[in-house]
């Protein structure tokens, strides 16, 4: 991995909906992607590396994306979010 690669974290619990995303991102572009099966691991990595974008699931096992969202600005991380939700009205 070159050091000027960017980095994407997928944060999806649904593991073939997350399998679907990082084959897409990976075909069609370079990025050094990583997934996260839970909203804890999510953490996890947001404590030890910086992505450039997160694909965030709001709905997640342990820590949800609204409580992802509130770490992100509570720590000032600089990143990127998309939200995925399959979440109706």
């Amino acid at each position: 991995m070159s050091t000027n690669q960017k980095k994407i974290l997928i944060a999806e619990d649904d593991k073939d909906y997350s399998k679907i995303l990082d084959f897409y991102v990976s075909k069609n572009f370079s990025y050094d992607i990583k997934i996260a099966e839970d909203g804890e691991k999510v953490i996890e990595f947001l404590k030890n590396e910086k992505f450039d974008l997160i694909l965030l699931d709001l709905i997640m096992s342990k820590v949800d994306g609204f409580q992802i969202l509130d770490y992100i600005k509570d720590n000032n991380i600089e990143t990127k979010v998309i939200i995925l939700s399959n979440l109706s009205q």
